[in-house]
């Protein structure tokens, strides 16, 4: 063989090996690149999702202070939006607090919070292709939405036999949820052969009862926290109110009452809008006629024993406020009265009666009962415990549009 051709063997040997080692560089980049998305990309992806856990847990935190009704300005609320955001590991500084949110659909509304947390994730593998680190960013928005889910709810939580209990032959018809707190494994029970219908039931402890309960009760449901127990309490230290009658018609306006003072025996009463004080309930029996729009009653009742009575065959239309601090509220107990017996009685009324508005009895019993099923309106019943009782049927009908509706919200994720 001549030196020429050796020489042109060689070369191409060369030429091949560097082929070679072009292609495996190029397949080892690929290869390294894939990897380092790989890792990097997972470990990104990570907290990408922490990120969102801490937005989502700090807008609802931000949420539930709102429907406590403090302002969320406040270096307190900022704080327990921030320390809920630091549970899922992210510090205060990677934290932002928005009140009212900046973005999306609720941008601008008071009843809104919007977070968003960020921060710069170190990079390992990517540092080979120049990157060092890559930014992760979430938000959430949270806020406050009417309490729909149940429109009566008994909420005492101990280990309280019959919490709710329906007997006698009442029917109960709700347009809504019942929700029973009482953790006892009879908390909730359907005696005599009345009936029981809504849209859900849930219970804490236990159900039984024979008679027609539609639907059956979920049972081992979490307690339900008060709806409306952020409301504020009226001023007590208000000028009495006065009773005036004109041709056999009563007419009471607005102010401070002694039980006394409400004791109704008959005759026709008219209650004047506003805000009725009463020191120790008030009780309205015989052939009475008890007619109020866009009133609300607010019972002192400090020692357990001031109820609010309303029984016999008189005809009772009360209805709440639509307007301010109390709108959609027409009963609201001292939260600090003790349970005493009997207990408030409400609904024992004519065909004609009806109470639209919250009954909010929430430390106390509640004997519910008599409101026919032909009363076009609507309810929200809380109570420590509740009976529904009689031969008359007690309907709940239709639900409170937003704008009448109690200041009963629960803190929602929106975004």
């Amino acid at each position: 063989m001549s030196c020429r051709n050796v020489s042109n063997a060689a070369r191409r040997g060369d030429s091949r090996s560097g082929q070679i080692l072009i292609v495996f560089v190029a397949v080892f980049a690929l290869i390294a690149g894939f990897v380092a998305l790989m890792l990097d990309g997972g470990r990104v992806y990570w907290e990408k999702r922490m990120a969102q856990n801490a937005a989502d847990a700090g807008a609802m935190a931000g949420g539930h202070e709102l429907r406590r009704g403090n302002d969320l300005n406040s270096d307190e609320v900022k704080g327990w939006v921030e320390y809920d955001s630091t549970l899922h590991g992210f510090t205060t500084a990677e934290t932002t607090v928005f009140y009212p949110p900046a973005n999306g659909r609720h941008a601008g509304d008071s009843n809104f919070v919007e977070v968003e947390v960020s921060r710069d994730v170190p990079l390992t593998f990517m540092k080979i292709f120049g990157w060092s680190t890559a930014n992760v960013t979430a938000r959430a928005t949270a806020g406050l939405q009417v309490g729909g889910e149940a429109c009566i709810i008994a909420l005492n939580n101990d280990n309280e036999k019959d919490a709710f209990k329906v007997n006698g032959s009442a029917g109960l018809q709700a347009d809504c949820g019942i929700m029973v707190n009482s953790t006892s494994s009879t908390a909730m029970r359907n005696v005599g052969s009345g009936s029981i219908s809504a849209s859900w039931i849930g219970v804490t402890g236990g159900y039984s009862g024979g008679a027609t309960t539609t639907p059956s009760p979920s049972t081992g449901v979490p307690p339900m926290i008060d709806p409306m127990g952020e409301l504020p309490v009226p001023a007590t230290a208000v000028p009495a109110g006065t009773a005036t009658t004109v041709a056999g018609v009563t007419t009471y306006t607005p102010g401070y009452y002694k039980k006394k003072d409400l004791k109704i025996t008959g005759g026709e009463h008219v209650f004047s809008s506003g805000t009725y004080i009463l020191e120790a309930g008030m009780d309205i029996s015989g052939n009475s006629t008890v007619t109020g729009s866009e009133v609300f009653f607010y019972n002192i009742n400090a020692s357990g024993k001031g109820e609010i009575n309303i029984n016999s065959n008189q005809t009772v239309q009360l209805s709440a406020p639509t307007t301010g601090t109390y709108k959609g509220v027409l009963f609201f107990n001292n939260r600090d009265s003790p349970k005493k017996n009997p207990g408030h009685k409400l609904g024992r009324g004519t065909v004609d009666s009806f109470f639209s508005g919250a009954l909010y009895f929430p430390s106390q019993h509640l004997d519910w009962a008599g409101n026919p099923a032909g009363s076009l309106t609507w309810s929200l019943v809380i109570a420590d415990t509740i009976n529904v009782s009689g031969t008359t049927d007690l309907q709940v009908v239709g639900q409170p549009s937003p704008g009448d509706a109690p200041p009963s919200y629960t803190a929602v994720l929106f975004e």
